[in-house]
Formats: C-alpha cells, sequence, structure tokens
C-alpha cells in the first residue's frame, strides 16, 4: 500500500502551500496488486476509501486499462487503453549519495531518466522479485520492477513540464496469496 502526495519540485517558484491548494484531493492512497508481470493499482480515497481509479496491466494484450466503476452495479467506465510498446526508452544512472530509509528499511536509488522527465526510485533488497518474470516492453510500473529487481518504497516522478513532484511512499507491505479473480478486467 502506497501514500500518494504531491510536492512542488522547486519550493522558491511553487509554495508548498500553492501546491496544497492545487492539488488538495491528490493526497490518497493507493494499493497495488502484483505477481509476476500482472498488476493492478487502486487508487482510494483517502477519506472514504472509496474506489477512485484502477490502473490495471494485461501482460496478454501488452496494454494498460484505466477505468472508474460508477456504482457496484454498473459497467466500468474505461477512460484509456493503450498499447505501452513506445514507453520503455530511457537511460538508467545512480542516484548518487540519495539514500532513505522507508518502513525501517535502509534503501537505495536510481534514477531512470526519460529525457523531458525523470523517476527516481527507492529500493530494499528485502522486498525482491523475479525481474525475469516481466516482459522488456512492459509499461513503466514494470520497468521500475525490473531496473531495481525489487518493489518499488518510494517513487518520486518529476518533470515533463509538470509543476509538481507526484510521490508514493509504501506505508504498509503485505506478501501473501492473492484472490485468484484480482486480475481479471471488467467486461
Amino acid at each position: 500500500m502506497y501514500r500518494l502526495s504531491i510536492e512542488s519540485p522547486d519550493p522558491k517558484r511553487i509554495s508548498p502551500e500553492q501546491i496544497e491548494m492545487m492539488f488538495s484531493d491528490a493526497d490518497t492512497t493507493c494499493i497495488l496488486y502484483l505477481k509476476g508481470d500482472y498488476y493492478k493499482f487502486v487508487t482510494l480515497d483517502r477519506e472514504s476509501a472509496k474506489v477512485k481509479v484502477v490502473n490495471q496491466y494485461d501482460p496478454v494484450s501488452n496494454k494498460i486499462y484505466d477505468y472508474v466503476l460508477k456504482d457496484s452495479t454498473s459497467d466500468p467506465f474505461v477512460m484509456q487503453h493503450e498499447n505501452t510498446t513506445a514507453m520503455s526508452v530511457f537511460k538508467k544512472r545512480k542516484a548518487g549519495r540519495e539514500k532513505a530509509s522507508i518502513l525501517g528499511e535502509p534503501c537505495e536509488a536510481v534514477i531512470l531518466d526519460y529525457g523531458s522527465h525523470y523517476t527516481m526510485l527507492y529500493f530494499s533488497h528485502r522486498y525482491k522479485v523475479i525481474s525475469g518474470d516481466i516482459r522488456k516492453d512492459a509499461p513503466s510500473f514494470l520497468q521500475y520492477l525490473r531496473e531495481c529487481e525489487a518493489v518499488p518504497l518510494k517513487i518520486v516522478m518529476s518533470g515533463g513540464g509538470a509543476v509538481h513532484n507526484l510521490i508514493f511512499e509504501a506505508i504498509e507491505i503485505m506478501e501473501g496469496p492473492l484472490d485468484p479473480n484480482v486480475f481479471n478486467l471488467p467486461k
């Protein structure tokens, strides 16, 4: 489980108060379901815990699906689905002296530089993943797993003209069996 927050990359240019005003509803909780090269990222409303958006990767079609269930009896509203093959060009570099402790785990950091934007990943080898299960042309979140060979405990997405950094920081990790239907796509 991650906490999603937004911060200013340059507090001299845009203050934390301005960021709070512009993105007041962005402070949310996200649940990541992961098995091999399947993932499902469920964003919840922080106050009500209701599902806001689901981001799901289907390795069979090699597509990402973003959708919202309007209510429990309705069909899902598919916001987008895209082929992910063009999203995998980046340069990987060590993050220098950047280190952190997340969930009590000492973390290393790497930067994936996409040219116009970058993503910094903090990870601990305690939460290793088998990266050979993940296809080379998989979408960005799975690229993070491939490059770290671990579940990222903190993800900082910056650049691309954005006035903010998007930050996902792990607040809880649960390992164990998943419901076999968790990766079923809505009809």
